[in-house]
């Protein structure tokens, strides 16, 4: 090594003496205008023939086949160990004010110079005092080969590092930088050859901080040797030496350099931004693209560039990484995924860097997974998807793989691999599709998923839902989630229609005729009728008068239909039934209706049905209630039936109201007569059926024998009726006779036939031969306790041998109050409701009580 090193330095000496003129005129003062002097291409080479010959000359002996930096090459090699700093001090000036803090050489605008071939960069102005350089430069070239030497082989490598210094910050080896990548041209033009130098490869890369428009840009440049400014791939060479030098003298003195020749210099690729992708610095935009307005120039790091074939990777120093070197890294850092993100979008890369594309299975860790890069990518191919669904179709049919989007960023781009699965496919269209385990779409089967559910799919690989869907020989229900229904043994609605399902899960039994529809508890709920191929009646009419709903229950009770309401007879659990009511009154759940000739109920006004009018509203017939009809008040009374003047409210209880004619409703706290009789109403407008209180006689007694009532008037003209009385008049056999008589009252117990006793007997003077009396119901025994009940019952209804029979009560007060009162017989109009027989009615029977062998209104008991 030290044997290269002097002949090196032999080298440069003749070379600085053959150009010393030259180098003084150019170190002068920067302040001081310099002579202009035009170097052709001619000149060029021949200062470069001349050092080759030099150097030719002084290395002739003892260095066999080594070459020989040219004058280009003289700074790396002096930069690789060599003091040069007195030699060359041109080309190595002093930093202190020509660098950063970050050791970047600063230059300005204009201290790049736009050639025909390129940018060019002057070097920055020395602060240093450069007086001596050229009493160095002689005194150098004056020493003997031998001195030369001598000194030469003194030097050692630590004190060449500590005596170099640095125009600019650059890689840690010096270089000799070959551009390969593009071909420099000639430089053609005309330069300035004053004291300005410009930086060329000899510098190899280095760190420049540029001033403009008061910011300061800084990059790596790389120049080549006419010291144009490099743009895109270069190949830069780093030269090193034997890491062991040689120590014999004697092969020294032979020219051996086995251990201390330079070794080949390594290769290695960066790239400098063109001007195509330089970015322009802010504030300088509509500028032209320069080294100052923009990046252009600039050594590009951690950067991956694409050359229209295959991807390149620059690492952090700016070199070229093969794919090899990068996954190896990935693998030490356990960061290794088989591929690479690259602008946001990840790619997998043969060894050469070119994008893979189709479906490629990656191997990390042991776990396979399956990944798709397109090879349709707009610009780039092999970009890796990972949008979701994609359509992958193969000589077995339809196919969708669904590869992750990267929530995870650890699964991003990995197909998501499931067991047949239902799943929505937006790219295919809407619903659920059925995909078996490798994607492939299932058409027109009924599979069981990996969920354990089983779906069946229409020809397009749809799967149903809301379905009742015949698979083979039977018919399978799907719900709304597309899943087989899990019905067994059960009554289920499917859809709008029930269906009886059987051991096998979701399949249907099938049924035909009436059947009997009850809940999984047992309840009933309606029948069915199934015609032949097993569906159920539905929203149908039959000739018969059934309707079955939409349901497919048979219409039961109140039913509405297309806007009509019908009444159906209602059905049991027992019998089916349910046929329309037709021109009829129907009471249904309290309410009446009447049904039209088709069975459609009125819906409202005046009905006039078995002759008698009634008022609807909503189909129902209104009833307990005042209506006017034509102007006329009247009365709806509890059947609807509309009445006026006399309302019935209780037959059994003898209660009636009357309809107050001035439209005051029922008459209340009143007399008022009606039809010539008097009569008197209570604060609830009922009618008063006993006014003996108010009418203490005498009195005019009348017996109806058809209506089984006895009226007590207060007149002789029998308009004002003050009591009724229930009564028992002969059998038809021995009936009593009819006429005009008088009352004489006659014994307490008064003897009968039989031997029988009445009690409180009053004769009915000249009525017929044997005497007829108004008495009690007979007794066997003259005492209160052996009254025959069956007898008593029969009270209002014809009963006796020809006397008039009453209850204790009533035959003690007519014994008491009658006495010598004129009677009336008669037969009046038979009158259907025991209210209205008689003026005041036909009294209500009193219950027998206890043991039923007493009168109970027998005051004595």
């Amino acid at each position: 090594m030290k044997r290269r090193l002097v002949a090196v330095t032999l080298s440069l000496i003749m070379t600085m003496a053959t150009v010393s003129e030259a180098g003084a005129a150019a170190f002068t003062s920067p302040d001081t205008a310099p002579a202009v002097a035009t170097q052709t291409d001619a000149e060029e080479v021949n200062v470069t023939e001349e050092t080759s010959e030099t150097e030719a000359d002084a290395f002739s002996d003892g260095d066999d086949g080594t070459a020989v930096p040219s004058q280009e090459q003289t700074d790396d090699a002096f930069t690789a160990g060599t003091d040069t700093a007195a030699a060359l001090p041109d080309e190595t000036p002093s930093t202190a004010d020509a660098t950063d803090a970050v050791g970047a050489a600063v230059v300005k605008a204009e201290d790049w110079v736009s050639t025909e071939n390129g940018f060019k960069l002057r070097k920055p102005a020395k602060n240093q005092d450069t007086a001596n350089t050229d009493d160095q430069k002689a005194a150098t070239a004056a020493l003997p080969d031998e001195e030369m030497l001598s000194e030469t082989d003194g030097f050692s490598g630590d004190q060449t590092e500590s005596s170099e210094t640095a125009v600019a910050e650059t890689d840690t080896t010096a270089v000799t930088a070959e551009v390969t990548a593009m071909e420099t041209p000639a430089a053609t033009d005309t330069v300035s050859v004053t004291n300005e130098e410009f930086y060329t490869v000899a510098d190899g890369i280095v760190k420049i901080s540029t001033e403009y428009k008061g910011e300061t840009h800084t990059g790596y440049y790389l120049f080549d040797e006419e010291g144009i400014l490099v743009t895109g791939q270069a190949e830069v060479k780093e030269k090193s030496s034997a890491d062991e030098e040689p120590t014999s003298d004697a092969a020294q003195s032979a020219g051996e350099d086995a251990t201390g020749e330079e070794t080949e210099a390594q290769a290695n690729q960066s790239y400098f931004t063109t001007a195509d992708e330089a970015v322009v610095y802010t504030g300088c935009e509509g500028e032209a693209i320069t080294p100052y307005t923009s990046t252009v120039g600039q050594q590009e790091k951690s950067v991956w560039k694409w050359t229209g074939t295959y991807f390149q990777y620059y690492d952090e120093n700016g070199n070229l990484e093969t794919i090899a070197q990068l996954e190896a890294k990935a693998k030490a850092a356990g960061t290794y995924t088989g591929y690479f993100k690259i602008n946001e979008d990840y790619y997998c890369l043969d060894s050469e860097g070119k994008p893979q594309t189709g479906e490629i299975t990656l191997t990390v860790n042991g776990e396979s997974n399956l990944y798709y890069f397109d090879p349709a990518s707009s610009d780039i191919p092999g970009k890796m998807f990972h949008n979701g669904w994609l359509r992958s179709d193969t000589t077995k049919g339809e196919r969708w793989l669904y590869f992750k989007k990267g929530n995870i960023p650890a699964d991003i781009g990995k197909y998501y691999k499931r067991g047949v699965v239902a799943t929505a496919i937006p790219e295919k269209g809407t619903g659920d599709y059925l995909l078996d385990a490798n994607g492939y779409v299932l058409k027109s089967v009924m599979k069981k998923a990996q969920n354990g559910a089983y779906y069946c799919t229409d020809s397009n690989g749809q799967i149903y839902r809301n379905k009742l869907v015949k698979y083979g020989n039977f018919r399978y229900y799907f719900g709304s989630n597309g899943k087989r229904a899990t019905w067994t043994k059960r009554w289920a609605k499917a859809g709008d229609h029930y269906y009886y399902f059987g051991s096998t899960p979701g399949r249907v039994v099938e049924k035909h005729g009436w059947q009997k529809l009850v809940s999984t508890s047992g309840k009933f709920l309606g029948w069915l009728y199934f015609d032949s191929k097993g569906n159920h009646y539905t929203d149908k009419w039959t000739s018969a008068g059934y309707y079955f709903k939409p349901s497919g229950k048979l219409a039961s009770g109140l039913t509405e239909i297309d806007g009509k309401k019908y009444i159906f007879e209602s059905s049991t659990s027992a019998e089916h039934k349910g046929k329309v009511y037709k021109s009829t009154m129907v009471r249904y759940k309290k309410k009446w209706y009447i049904a039209s000739s088709k069975g459609s109920l009125y819906k409202s006004g005046w009905r006039k049905y078995s002759g008698n009018y009634y008022y609807l509203k909503e189909c129902v017939v209104q009833t307990n209630q005042f209506m006017k009809k034509n102007g006329v008040n009247g009365y709806l009374d509890a059947n609807g039936k509309y009445t006026r003047g006399w309302v019935i409210v209780s037959n059994a209880k003898n209660l009636v109201r009357y309809i107050d004619p001035s439209g005051n409703g029922f008459a209340r706290n009143k007399s008022m007569r009606v039809n010539g009789i008097l009569y008197y109403f209570d604060s609830n407008g009922y009618r008063i059926t006993d006014l003996t209180n108010r009418y203490r006689g005498p009195y005019s007694v009348q017996v109806d024998r058809v209506n089984g009532v006895m009226t007590v008037y207060a007149d002789s003209a029998r308009t004002i009726p003050v009591k009724t009385i229930r009564v028992s008049v002969g059998l038809a056999g021995t009936p009593t006779p009819t006429g005009n008589f008088t009352l004489s009252r006659s014994l307490r117990w008064q003897p009968l036939m039989g031997p029988s006793w009445g009690q409180y007997g009053t004769h009915v003077d000249g009525a017929g031969q044997g005497g007829i009396f108004v008495h009690s119901v007979a007794c066997g025994q003259a005492n209160s306790y052996n009254l025959p009940a069956v007898e008593y019952n029969k009270l209002g209804s014809p009963a006796s041998h020809g006397c008039i029979r009453t209850c204790v009560a009533d035959a003690k007060w007519v014994y008491e109050n009658c006495n010598g009162a004129p009677i009336s017989i008669i037969d009046g109009k038979y009158k259907a409701d025991d209210a209205m027989k008689g003026p005041l009615g036909k009294k209500a029977l009193t219950p027998l009580r206890g043991a039923a062998n007493f009168d109970p209104t027998d005051p004595a008991v």
